[in-house]
């Protein structure tokens, strides 16, 4: 995992000073340019264009009490606990669903991941060009089948946003 310490310049501008396990998050913070390959079963579901391009973005809540990453109508609620180290990702869309995820982050990969038995997911990210692209894919596994590639994406960073 990625631990970043709490840093002087928040202490000294009166904000909440940001937790080793949020300040792990900051590498996703800023504006992503997002291709989406979907595979060819979920573009059956998705219709439209087989390849599609978006924006994402990584931004703080709350002062960097936790991350929202957002993809179009979907958005991930990023936190960690200090002392386990371990992550939670929640989602939600418009459709409405609403997951709970584990995630992992280290400075090569993001991860997340849920094992309900009707619907498992899995998302694996390859961090490249020091953090300004990745390269991922999301697997689901529905009621008893295995797995299977639902969609393809590849991040470009558009522009580093503060921290």
């Amino acid at each position: 995992m990625v631990k970043a310490p709490i840093t002087q310049a928040r202490r000294a501008s009166g904000k909440r000073p940001m937790s080793s396990s949020t300040a792990a998050l900051s590498p996703l913070i800023g504006r992503w340019k997002v291709t989406i390959r979907w595979s060819p079963a979920t573009h059956k579901i998705a219709g439209g264009p087989r390849v599609v391009t978006a924006e994402a973005r990584g931004s703080w809540l709350k002062d960097g009490a936790a991350l929202d990453f957002q993809l179009g109508s979907a958005h991930w609620l990023l936190g960690g606990d200090d002392d386990s180290g371990e992550y939670v990702a929640l989602y939600s869309d418009a459709r409405p669903v609403s997951r709970l995820c584990q995630m992992s982050l280290t400075s090569t990969h993001w991860k997340m991941w849920r094992d309900e038995p009707k619907f498992r997911q899995r998302f694996e990210a390859r961090i490249q060009k020091g953090g300004r692209k990745m390269v991922a894919h999301w697997d689901k596994a529905e009621r008893g089948q295995g797995w299977a590639r639902d969609f393809d994406l590849t991040f470009v960073r558009m522009r580093r946003a503060s921290t």
